[in-house]
């Protein structure tokens, strides 16, 4: 019955791949960063999708040129964003900011493991 139950779910609901969906850190991605990330997808299908070598070998090319271009896009994106993130730190206001950026370090270092005291 388990099984037949187990078998039914999938059918209808499907199974995860257990894999997050979208990017980690993709906050600080401009419009830029995001057209450039999508042409570099686009090519690699395009790519995945070729059948002819010559033609496989221009596009790989392509792939290459696309995510090198992705990559710089991406590093200055970043660099801006947290330029502008550690100059907004150092003002009064930002004193707040650096408070909840301590308190999220502290908290992913917690090992959730081990329990020591449960409240309540």
């Amino acid at each position: 019955m388990a099984t037949t139950i187990t078998q039914v779910a999938k059918e209808n609901l499907g199974v995860t791949s257990g894999r997050s969906s979208g990017h980690k850190e993709s906050w600080w991605w401009s419009d830029e960063v995001q057209t450039k990330i999508r042409d570099k997808q686009e090519s690699f299908r395009d790519l995945l999708k070729c059948t002819d070598e010559e033609e496989r070998l221009r596009l790989r090319e392509g792939y290459k040129k696309a995510k090198r271009e992705a990559k710089k896009a991406a590093t200055e994106a970043k660099n801006t964003t947290y330029k502008r993130m550690y100059e907004s730190l150092e003002t009064k206001e930002g004193e707040h900011a650096m408070f909840k950026i301590a308190k999220a370090r502290e908290r992913r270092r917690y090992d959730l493991g081990i329990v020591k005291l449960i409240k309540g």
